[in-house]
């Protein structure tokens, strides 16, 4: 019986899309099936699977009669879903031959892991280079509060998390997490609620690749992807996110009161100055470095007492003006 379903969600992805499919029918693996939900796609993404499933068997379509958004088509993968194991295939990513060998190994042998990755490295195919390599980090031995402090800390440090999103999950943990959320960082509450099941963990070797210049993420685009239209939401693009993580503390029955209360209190603190106190301060620093630097040298500056002293009081002025 096969024991791993790799859902792929797709949209207009057919410059893409061969290399994904192509590198999960190479695998030194073979027990597995690959199903692709298309969201309507307009492109020739149908096209291109249809050829791949006249080739192999394993591969199955199914297109929506209308546009579901992205989270949605996520979700609609795992309805159904009977075997032991569950991994999310992007359109856009490619993979090493080992990558499901690797990880189903260590699923089998490890009873309380519930998510294994391996290191992913992020490129750039425009510029044909390697941005850098998400090395994640694993959580096996830690209780799931230090799970959850970790994980923050992690992706707060500006470190990526999607290899971990990526990986492959047992399916009754990954069916624990249902309903997605569609909020920015929706696989960040994914992860966490996989977190409060079991462990988590990250092979130290290279085996999926992560294309940056595919499914670009900029702000402008995730608004528009989670119909984002509050001003306040665009200010601080995670805060529902972070609502829905309180959550999962409040309702872990794996933490206890008093780790409860540390817990809230420390994410709200980890929040508030990570993505709302931080940026502002490092704006403010850049607006007052570029209105004291200029054209000029920090040694000229420094050589120059009463001009700084004036352009200071010029840009004190200027922001309380402005309440910038």
């Amino acid at each position: 019986m096969t024991i791993l379903t790799i859902g792929m969600p797709v949209y207009n992805g057919g410059h893409y899309i061969e290399k994904a499919l192509q590198t999960l029918l190479d695998q030194t693996y073979k027990d597995f099936v690959i199903i692709v939900h298309d969201d309507c796609s307009t492109d020739s993404t149908e096209a291109i699977v249809n050829e791949y499933m006249k080739l192999d068997a394993r591969i199955r379509y199914f297109r929506h009669s209308k546009n579901k958004g992205m989270v949605q088509n996520y979700e609609s993968l795992l309805q159904g879903i009977e075997t032991k194991y569950f991994m999310f295939a992007d359109q856009d990513d490619w993979y090493g031959e080992n990558f499901i060998e690797y990880c189903i190994d260590q699923l089998e042998n490890d009873e309380s892991l519930y998510l294994v990755t391996t290191y992913t490295e992020s490129i750039d195919t425009v510029r044909n280079k390697i941005n850098f390599i998400d090395q994640s980090f694993s959580t096996k031995g830690d209780d799931v509060a230090r799970s959850y402090i970790k994980y923050k800390n992690f992706l707060h440090s500006g470190n990526s998390v999607q290899a971990m999103f990526c990986g492959i999950y047992r399916t009754e943990g990954i069916l624990k997490t249902l309903p997605f959320r569609d909020v920015i960082g929706w696989d960040h509450i994914v992860d966490i609620k996989i977190m409060t099941l079991g462990d988590l963990h990250v092979i130290p070797k290279v085996e999926f690749y992560k294309r940056s210049d595919g499914a670009s993420e900029s702000a402008d685009k995730l608004f528009k992807v989670h119909s984002v239209e509050s001003l306040v939401h665009k200010m601080f693009p995670y805060l529902n996110r972070e609502k829905y993580l309180l959550g999962i503390i409040l309702e872990s029955k794996s933490i206890n009161h008093r780790e409860k209360v540390y817990l809230l209190s420390w994410s709200i603190s980890n929040f508030l100055f990570s993505l709302c106190i931080k940026p502002v301060l490092m704006k403010m620093i850049q607006y007052v470095k570029l209105k004291l630097v200029g054209d000029f040298s920090v040694s000229q500056l420094m050589n120059t007492k009463a001009s700084l002293s004036n352009k200071l009081f010029r840009i004190v002025k200027e922001i309380i003006k402005n309440k910038f």
